[in-house]
């Protein structure tokens, strides 16, 4: 699936399953379509700074209806919540974020949940909005065992980092990222580290950071990220 292959950074290949389905279908803009190819391929256009494109496929996806089935309810709010992240909407990402996390869906690897979980955590730290964050690591924290696969929990480090000020949880994130692999996730983590080592004064330790994450963007066709400010709250102990 085209939203499985975005999630894991296989972008190129996304997009080439999204033109073979374009190929052996007409475009009709429903959900099914949308779960296929429209989404990720809207998703990935957005995160390589492509807005037109992006913009294009999204018209293309009639939105669900309230009492539509679950699981498009939930890949619509969560792709959209990425998508609007891309596009610098902190404050809509995080409120499309939050609608696809409160759905009552018991698969927590869900593409959806995973783009949506990801665009609220990182608009929440770019925002400093520490009550949100406060609300999602409770959410996640909640989940009885087996339910935190290895995503949620190097985002459960990355929420651990900005609210216990304990910032080399970055590191921990990063660690389970690398192993999943998640490219993308990974180098907004490098990045979000990286600025809390430059709010402690030490550049010369971000700058591997930042190389790192400046690679994986160059690798996905991303515009490396402007040198970041520090993450609100971030700690005093950063290794």
């Amino acid at each position: 699936m085209a939203a499985a292959h975005y999630v894991y950074g296989n972008w190129d290949q996304a997009l080439a399953l999204a033109e073979q389905s374009r190929e052996g279908e007409q475009e009709s803009g429903n959900l099914i379509a949308a779960w296929t190819h429209l989404l990720p391929t809207a998703l990935i256009h957005a995160a390589r700074g492509h807005d037109a494109a992006a913009r294009h496929h999204i018209q293309q996806v009639t939105p669900p209806e309230p009492s539509g089935d679950v699981q498009n309810r939930v890949m619509w709010c969560g792709s959209m919540a990425g998508i609007e992240l891309s596009m610098g909407r902190q404050v809509e990402a995080m409120r499309l974020g939050r609608m696809a996390l409160e759905m009552p869906v018991t698969d927590v690897g869900h593409p959806g949940v995973k783009v949506g979980e990801a665009s609220f955590v990182d608009a929440a730290i770019a925002m400093g909005d520490r009550d949100a964050m406060g609300w999602l690591r409770q959410l996640i924290e909640r989940r009885p065992a087996g339910h935190r696969p290895p995503f949620t929990r190097a985002l459960l480090a990355k929420l651990r980092a900005v609210l216990d000020e304990d910032a080399s949880a970055f590191s921990e994130a990063g660690a389970v990222l690398r192993a999943i692999p998640a490219p993308g996730p990974l180098a907004r983590t490098l990045e979000q580290h990286a600025a809390a080592m430059i709010a402690e004064g030490r550049r010369n330790d971000a700058a591997a950071l930042l190389a790192e994450a400046h690679e994986i963007s160059a690798a996905l066709g991303v515009q490396p990220a402007p040198a970041p400010a520090a993450p609100a709250a971030t700690a005093q102990r950063v290794t």
